[in-house]
């Protein structure tokens, strides 16, 4: 018999099985149900009961839900911000790096009370806190491994957050800054600024570097065992400096510039020439020059390369003990994961970007060129991450890169939308004012073609003003670089001053010398003279006795 089925129903099986003795079909339901208070333990079954059922305690236990899937009659508003992140429990200071905001001065009082409430050696406090008397900026990173800190990771989470605030962005991202100390101010604090390296792929010699996300200990649930095992009681330093014979212990490494020991890039450094008083840093490159930070990135690139090779060379084999011991179905799944959170980010500026350029239509004066450049920024900023995802897309396997490579290639397209949206937004906003200003001349008799006339003009001025800011941009620049340009040939000319004076001192030295060997080669002769003349004399003095003697 086939039954049709025309909606959900539950459906029962019946316990019946062959008895093995009499070889009938029999019911088992009133031996396996139980009647009455069972007072015996879960564990335990009587003999008459068929060795396939599992304890009672085995058995599926329903759980009632009593969420009712339906619409909430409100909708519910998610912050943004809280999106795609927990929110920190620190109570520390985030702050974002601007040319005109306050420097924070002083811990929240959240944050002093958690250290107060954690269990946080005071010992501990009073030695990061000498550490940052010494160094106003510090990563996280740099701190721990540089001073051979042993506080534990969530120890220093609590610490840092009432001795310092953390930039998260500009020049100095990423970094600790000690209360009331302003590098915005402080020409020195070029030295602290943060220069992000990554290990190029040249010649697959990359391989030998780990990826950071893959290198860190994971379980390997196959062989039931750790890749690395470190006790509690052991505390493995990185190396957070760069010098000739360094390794980057993962591909992707963040350095200070005063963290980097190379002669070359610490002679660079040095000179960077002088601001003049009242010059500010820049938003993007601090109070380096343009393109510094990709001079330093070749410079230790080239070390790095040279020093895989030379690795390779002597002891092939710890170069490859260095690579990945990762498969490559998790590396290709990290990797992607990495470029999703690349995404999420990319998604959240273009929606600020795109609320933003709504607002310029009817904001005016500060506000106006405030939100300018802020759209200016975040687009600098939402092209970076482009970047970064093109980079990471070549290092996925073939077969997932022609997705991601087209998802790119959207995105790219979206971000020159918005580019040119904003443009619009600046452009259409300026006719708008001067459409306004027209209009009210009306009565003065202004035709239309002139209108027009004014507008064009208003748009070659708007054009000539963008090109005589960019002229200006790059006469600071060429300035920068000839001011770095006579420094050198002052450098040089006082080089030569001084091999010039060694040289007058070497040649009268010569001189010297020559005359003193002249008078010992006169002195030699007379000598000599003497000596033949008293030997003769001696000789003619033995003929003449042995001439008398005869």
């Amino acid at each position: 018999m086939v039954e049709t089925l025309g909606g959900m129903r539950e459906i029962s099986t019946l316990p019946a099985f062959r008895n093995s003795s009499s070889g009938v079909v029999e019911c088992v339901h009133d031996d396996i149900v139980p009647k009455g208070v069972n007072t015996a333990s879960p564990f335990q079954k009587s003999a008459n009961v068929p060795f396939f059922l599992p304890p009672v305690c085995f058995s599926r236990t329903d759980s009632l839900n009593t969420l009712v899937l339906r619409e909430p009659k409100t909708p519910r508003i998610t912050p943004i911000e809280t999106t795609f992140r927990r929110r920190r429990q620190k109570h520390g200071i985030y702050h974002p790096f601007t040319l005109t905001g306050s420097i924070p001065d002083t811990p929240t009082l959240q944050a002093q009370h958690l250290l107060t409430t954690k269990v946080v050696s005071m010992d501990d406090v009073e030695k990061v806190r000498a550490i940052f008397k010494t160094r106003p900026i510090w990563t996280k990173n740099a701190l721990t491994n540089i001073n051979r800190l042993t506080i534990s990771s969530q120890s220093l989470g609590t610490i840092l957050p009432t001795i310092a605030f953390y930039y998260v962005n500009g020049p100095w991202r990423g970094t600790w800054v000690r209360y009331g100390y302003d590098p915005r101010n402080h020409f020195e604090a070029r030295a602290y600024q943060m220069l992000d390296f990554r290990v190029r792929s040249v010649d697959s010699l990359h391989e030998c570097i780990k990826i950071k996300r893959l290198s860190l200990s994971k379980m390997n649930y196959r062989l039931a065992e750790t890749a690395i095992t470190i006790k509690d009681d052991e505390r493995q330093f990185v190396s957070s400096t760069f010098d000739e014979d360094t390794i980057p212990p993962h591909r992707v490494i963040f350095y200070q510039y005063c963290d980097i020991h190379l002669k070359k890039i610490q002679e660079m450094l040095k000179k960077v020439p002088s601001p003049k008083v009242g010059t500010v840093c820049d938003e993007r490159y601090g109070w380096l020059p343009y393109r510094f930070d990709d001079q330093c990135r070749n410079i230790m690139m080239e070390i790095v390369l040279n020093n895989i090779r030379r690795l390779r060379e002597e002891n092939p084999d710890v170069c490859s003990g260095m690579e990945s011991v990762e498969d490559d179905e998790d590396e290709a799944a990290m990797l992607m994961e990495l470029i999703q959170d690349y995404e999420q980010q990319y998604a959240v500026q273009t929606a600020e970007i795109t609320a933003q350029i709504g607002r310029i239509a009817v904001a005016t004066g500060a506000d106006r060129n405030k939100l300018i450049s802020d759209i200016d920024r975040q687009l600098e900023e939402s092209q970076e991450l482009l970047e970064q995802i093109g980079l990471e897309i070549r290092d996925i396997p073939q077969n997932s890169r022609a997705a991601y490579t087209s998802r790119l290639n959207c995105y790219q397209a979206e971000w020159k939308r918005l580019q040119q949206e904003f443009n619009n937004a600046k452009v259409a906003r300026s006719k708008a004012g001067y459409d306004s200003s027209v209009d009210d001349f009306d009565e003065i008799g202004i035709q239309e073609d002139q209108k027009r006339r004014l507008l064009d003009n208003t748009e070659r001025l708007e054009r000539t003003s963008n090109y005589l800011n960019d002229a200006y941009r790059i006469s600071v620049e060429t300035e920068q670089i000839g001011t770095q340009v006579l420094a050198d040939l002052s450098q040089q000319r006082e080089t030569i001053q001084r091999s010039r004076g060694r040289l007058r001192e070497t040649d009268a030295d010569l001189s010297r010398s020559s005359r003193i060997l002249n008078s010992m080669i006169m002195r030699a002769m007379r000598e000599k003279f003497v000596l033949m003349t008293v030997v003769v004399a001696i000789f003619l003095v033995l003929i003449l006795s042995i001439y008398f003697s005869i």
